[in-house]
């Protein structure tokens, strides 16, 4: 049987905004993963531990945030708040029994850098290991 996960990635504004331009073609040809939906905010410190549940709710079966590193944050600690957020649920979904590798928190530097394609293969890959989400 062929699973390829539904995985959405909330990024920080300034993080993807070198990726996602020219309509995010610089992306396809960087071979950034079809399956990845990406939502760009304007800070992840914005993001809501409901907000990430909400993504598993609609289907996800893994989640994860890219934010600016801690000590760069454009919005001095956006980042941080944002990865005690990921924390929290990965915490909630332990206690569901759900695989706390579903979510993830990744820090980077601004701009296109394989890195940002990288993280986004991990969690393909990570994913599809761990087969379809629970919910």
């Amino acid at each position: 049987m062929s699973f390829t996960p539904d995985i959405r990635l909330f990024s920080c504004h300034y993080t993807s905004q070198q990726s996602c331009a020219d309509q995010g073609r610089e992306l396809q040809q960087v071979h950034f993963p079809e399956n990845v939906k990406m939502t760009r905010v304007v800070c992840t410190g914005k993001l809501e531990e409901i907000t990430l549940l909400k993504a598993f709710e609609d289907g996800a079966d893994g989640v994860y945030v890219v934010g600016c590193p801690p000590d760069g944050c454009h919005n001095v600690k956006g980042s941080q708040r944002a990865a005690k957020r990921v924390q929290a649920v990965r915490s909630a979904l332990g206690e569901l029994g759900v695989e706390k590798d579903r979510i993830k928190m990744f820090f980077l530097q601004r701009g296109l850098h394989p890195e940002f394609v990288d993280v986004a293969q991990e969690m393909t890959e990570q994913i599809t290991a761990l087969g379809p989400s629970p919910f």
